[in-house]
């Protein structure tokens, strides 16, 4: 079998080129999340007051890839971008879509734009399915996902099932 982790790393780069990401290689995958240090996104980041970052990590096993998603908070010190994991890390599978637009008055009294912001956790995401379509890999399901998924589905099962009991006794 073909080690599908380097193509695969090579794609989403190719992927991500011109993008506020980069990709960082590990042992057995790669993380893909925002390049806070690229002074190409530098500006836009500090100036968006960017206070956290997800990072996606990209685990290989042959013809299958997991994604995990991992949030970090930012913390900024004398305009320099510092990563710290929060104290209520989360690890798993997170949506998230925020938008910020600002107006204010320029220096000529005329409305100008001061912020326009968009984030989707789904962007990095797509550009990571994108890749592995490409390069012939299918998305596995992670087991810090498919876990508490489980667990729902059972208890959202359980208590129909309880609720159902409930209304035959009351019946009879």
């Amino acid at each position: 079998m073909i080690d599908q982790l380097e193509p695969f790393r090579d794609a989403v780069m190719r992927h991500t080129e011109g993008m506020p990401y980069t990709v960082t290689a590990r042992d057995d995958g790669f993380d893909v999340g925002p390049d806070v240090v690229n002074a190409r996104w530098f500006g836009i980041y500090s100036a968006q007051g960017l206070k956290r970052v997800f990072v996606h990590r990209v685990k290989v096993d042959g013809k299958q890839y997991t994604v995990t998603d991992r949030t970090y908070s930012v913390s900024w010190s004398a305009g320099v971008p510092r990563l710290k994991l929060q104290a209520e890390a989360f690890v798993g599978r997170k949506y998230q879509f925020s938008a910020q637009k600002t107006w204010a008055l320029n220096g000529t009294g005329e409305p100008a734009k001061v912020v326009d912001y968009t984030f989707s956790s789904e962007e990095g995401r797509g550009l990571i399915k994108s890749a592995a379509r490409e390069v012939g890999l299918k998305e596995r399901m992670p087991l810090v996902v498919k876990a508490p998924l489980l667990f729902g589905i059972a208890v959202g099962i359980l208590s129909i099932g309880g609720v159902l009991v409930a209304w035959l006794l009351r019946a009879f």
